[in-house]
């Protein structure tokens, strides 16, 4: 059996076409779209015309051969019936479509029914066949005496790729943008087909061409779906650009408000700072004022007291202004500190801080038992850890004066952090007041014998290094002051403070 130029073009379009439609059937399950499954019956459909063309120009046999070209009839007709359908899909895309209309239905069962009579031997291509010889192709076709079933049968075929093609040109009209390419798809068929209808009936010798008109339909619709598969990637892919911009907007929008917290939180330890500093400085001042007053009333007396007097009342106000000075001057060494990034990257021991807070606290006669391991370091600094625990030191002293003996401070790691826990056996806290001891200017001790600052202020310091303050307490068992600093870790970040209530 020897292929000819034209059984190879048909051979080709048949296995071209059959990609296509597998194409289309998996793009249909991908995209959920009913037009790309009809896009399938038509490359399907159109791999059936091509393979039935075949056997007109090369040896077999004469019942093959009319068979051959009764099959082709019922691949146009499945095909024109396919395209009736997918123009109803994308006229209506994206709205409701409504069932289709007694004419269409009427029409599209004329094609189906014309095409099935067609296989009835004695009703078509029943002539003889004759050899037509193209001589510029150098090619013989095999044609067959066609009846007049088959002229009514390549009309009505013709006739359905005109309406078709007239229902894109509606919707081209109306902007429908996939109208157009299968408005040409339609043309490439109407021609082929017409000049293969002119061929069949004698009034022409041209070579069969209507299996690349099909082939050349086939393909633009085709490369419509594709480019619906990668409008459709490209919406995907914005949508996803989209959404991961305002996720890396909202990212930014959560750092900068989490930034604005951990301002306001350094700016309210400040500020409670501030506040204790303040009443601090009351103290001495006051006794500067008390002194003062005094020289003064001396000095206006006629008999001023001795001149010793005097200046030991001046050497009072000046020690007091220097107390005075100093306060205000680890106020502002401790704010720039809590304020600055220097403070994350310090490690310091927490055997030396609690060393120097020590020798800060007059114990008054009440032990102080430590178990610190000599290696355990925090992250911080020493102007902004000793005075917080030289406080909770303070306040451990003062609650086993009346009821107690023994103040103990320990340490232990718990993760990234290191715990160190202060702990008095005095008499504990009341539930009312442990739920304030947080509390700005809330006090337990006699007028002038505390601010209420202590506790607030050490809390706001704390939390500007990253750590947290809490506290376990029970009534006539003591209480634990528990302080966790973040350890030291290589390339570690900055730490996000602790924000949690008291309770």
């Amino acid at each position: 059996m020897d292929f000819t130029l034209p059984s190879v073009i048909s051979l080709l379009v048949v296995v071209l076409s059959v990609f296509m439609g597998i194409s289309s059937m998996w793009l249909g399950r991908s995209l959920d779209q009913t037009r790309e499954r009809f896009q399938a019956v038509l490359a399907f459909s159109a791999a059936w015309f091509a393979f039935a063309e075949i056997p007109l120009t090369i040896e077999t046999s004469d019942e093959l051969l009319r068979s051959g070209m009764r099959m082709q009839l019922l691949g146009g007709a499945v095909h024109v019936a396919a395209w009736i359908e997918y123009e109803r899909l994308v006229r209506f895309h994206g709205r409701e479509m409504p069932p289709m209309g007694v004419y269409q239905k009427g029409f599209t069962l004329l094609i189906i029914v014309l095409a099935l009579v067609c296989f009835v031997p004695t009703l078509s291509y029943t002539g003889a066949i004759q050899p037509r010889t193209v001589e510029w192709l150098g090619v013989t076709y095999r044609d067959i005496g066609t009846t007049p079933l088959d002229t009514v049968v390549f009309v009505v075929l013709l006739s359905g790729l005109l309406y078709t093609g007239f229902r894109f040109s509606q919707s081209a009209a109306r902007g429908v943008r996939e109208a157009i390419p299968n408005l040409f798809a339609i043309g490439a068929l109407f021609v082929t087909g017409t000049i293969d209808a002119l061929t069949v009936e004698g009034l022409m010798s041209m070579p069969y061409v209507l299996s690349i008109g099909f082939f050349i339909s086939v393909g633009i619709s085709w490369s419509v779906v594709t480019q619906r598969l990668i409008r459709s990637t490209q919406s995907e892919q914005q949508a996803s650009r989209q959404l991961a911009q305002k996720v890396d907007d909202r990212t930014k929008e959560l750092t900068r408000t989490h930034e604005d917290l951990q301002r306001a939180e350094r700016l309210a330890g400040l500020g409670r700072l501030a506040a204790g500093v303040a009443h601090e400085i009351n103290n001495p001042a006051a006794v500067v004022i008390s002194n003062i007053e005094y020289v003064m009333e001396e000095l206006k007396a006629s008999d001023p007291a001795d001149v010793d007097d005097l200046l030991d009342a001046l050497n009072r106000a000046q020690n007091q202004m220097r107390r005075v000075e100093g306060i205000v001057g680890d106020m502002l060494d401790t704010g720039r500190i809590a304020g600055s990034r220097e403070v994350m990257n310090r490690t310091i021991k927490l055997t030396q801080i609690v060393k120097d807070a020590q020798e800060l606290v007059e114990l008054d006669g009440i032990e102080l038992e430590i178990n610190i391991d000599d290696n355990l370091e925090v992250v911080g600094h020493d102007r902004i850890l000793v005075p917080v625990v030289r406080n909770l030191i303070a306040n451990a002293r003062d609650a086993v004066r009346e009821s107690g003996s023994k103040v103990t401070v320990s340490a232990r790691e718990s993760g990234e952090y290191a715990v160190l826990t202060v702990t008095d056996d005095g008499p504990g806290m009341p539930k009312h007041v442990a739920a304030r001891i947080f509390e700005p200017f809330f006090t337990t001790k006699p007028p002038g014998e505390g601010t209420g600052m202590g506790l607030s202020v050490s809390l706001g310091l704390v939390r500007t290094i990253g750590g947290d303050l809490t506290f376990e307490t029970e009534p006539e068992e003591g209480t634990t002051m528990i302080l966790r600093l973040f350890k030291p870790r290589p390339f570690r970040a900055t730490p996000i403070p602790v924000l949690r209530g008291v309770n």
